[in-house]
């Protein structure tokens, strides 16, 4: 972890938690805290730099070199050299790296799309941890009101019964919905527990510190549009389904360059080279001798025969290509089925929620009639 990133989670961290936060300053300090968004950052800027390779590739190469040589063939012959030369090479036409550049060009796209999904998904879990713990809180809110309303109908169902106005099963019956209450607080306060863990690891924030929302009357977004609708919209806004979609661009780029191997090359070459030879032998005159100047040179490069491995490639591209477009259906198709399951379980919980309504409504009818 950078020494600006633990300063920046130290400094949100020791504001944060002393105060309640809302849901928005929890997805903040989840950007700031994750180590999963942090390491998506740190891929998405990796994931920059292969275009500037393959970028790199295209544009004039420059190098140099020196040379030095003393050998004595033995002690009457002995040979020495030395030069250096300079040179750029300009690849003129070369379809193998141009096609490499664009792919990656698809690579930074890829890098960013997939933090944009990692930034969706942690924005999902930050999320369904907060409104879990609301939605917890406010269940516990309602079964100690439950649990009140049973405490007074036993001791009305024992004062009757005392007074033989009815029979101890009102009584049992009373105790058995206590009970139940009973039990299902032990649940609630186990799920609480379990959401304000999760949002304390995602955020690192004070679970008990989450405001309540202002405004719990939810509109009723499920029946705004059909339900072909809402997974047309999920799938063209998924964030996960876009990454599958440049996928499948990569593995296309990456065929056609697999397939540009089969193109000529052409190169051009421009130098200095300086390099001077001294040959002494025993009983002779030194011969010296140097070679200096410029040169310009084209080199032009065909495939003919590579054992196979150009074609290799070819089918190799070709099935991640399939590939990448199987997982992009696949994925397709999960979305459409996390919507459904949405919808059904939205439309289930509402009529969960008039089901109590109603059973609200009639144990306080049944407390009322118990007190005339």
């Amino acid at each position: 972890m950078t020494t600006p990133r633990l300063l920046a989670i130290l400094t949100y961290i020791s504001i944060l938690p002393a105060s309640a936060f809302d849901l928005n300053e929890a997805w903040t300090a989840a950007r700031y805290h994750s180590a999963e968004y942090d390491a998506a950052r740190h891929a998405r800027a990796a994931a920059q730099e292969p275009q500037e390779q393959a970028k790199a590739r295209l544009l004039p190469q420059i190098s140099a070199n020196a040379n030095y040589t003393n050998r004595a063939q033995d002690s009457y012959d002995k040979y020495r050299s030395h030069g250096w030369n300079a040179q750029i090479s300009q690849p003129l036409i070369d379809g193998p790296r141009w096609r490499q550049y664009q792919a990656e060009q698809i690579t930074a796209r890829l890098g960013d799309s997939q933090l944009d999904n990692t930034a969706s998904e942690l924005m999902l879990e930050t999320g369904k941890a907060y409104l879990d713990i609301l939605t917890a809180q406010d269940k516990l809110a309602a079964v100690t009101a439950e649990k009140s309303a049973y405490t007074a109908q036993i001791a009305q169902a024992k004062g009757l019964f005392e007074s033989g106005e009815a029979t101890i099963i009102d009584t049992y019956e009373a105790q058995a919905g206590l009970d139940s209450a009973n039990a299902k607080e032990i649940r609630l306060r186990t799920e609480l527990v379990t959401a304000q863990n999760r949002l304390a690891n995602l955020t690192g924030l004070a679970p008990d510190h989450a405001e309540a929302l202002a405004d719990k009357t939810l509109p009723d977004l499920a029946n705004r549009q059909s339900e072909n609708q809402w997974i047309d919209q999920a799938i063209a806004n998924s964030a996960a389904v876009q990454t599958r979609r440049l996928q499948v661009e990569k593995s296309e780029a990456d065929r056609a360059t697999a397939q540009s191997e089969h193109w000529p090359q052409l190169s051009l070459n421009v130098g200095y080279q300086d390099n001077r030879n001294k040959i002494a032998q025993h009983g002779g005159n030194p011969n010296s001798n140097r070679n200096r100047g410029a040169y310009v040179g084209v080199q032009f490069t065909i495939p003919i025969y590579s054992g196979g491995e150009i074609r290799s490639k070819e089918k190799q591209s070709q099935e991640i290509l399939a590939q990448r477009e199987a997982e992009l259906e696949a994925e397709t198709e999960q979305i459409r089925l996390q919507v459904r399951q949405t919808l059904a379980t939205i439309h289930g919980e509402q009529a969960q929620i008039a089901a109590q309504q109603q059973l609200l409504h009639t144990n306080t009818a049944k407390l009322e009639s118990t007190r005339l």
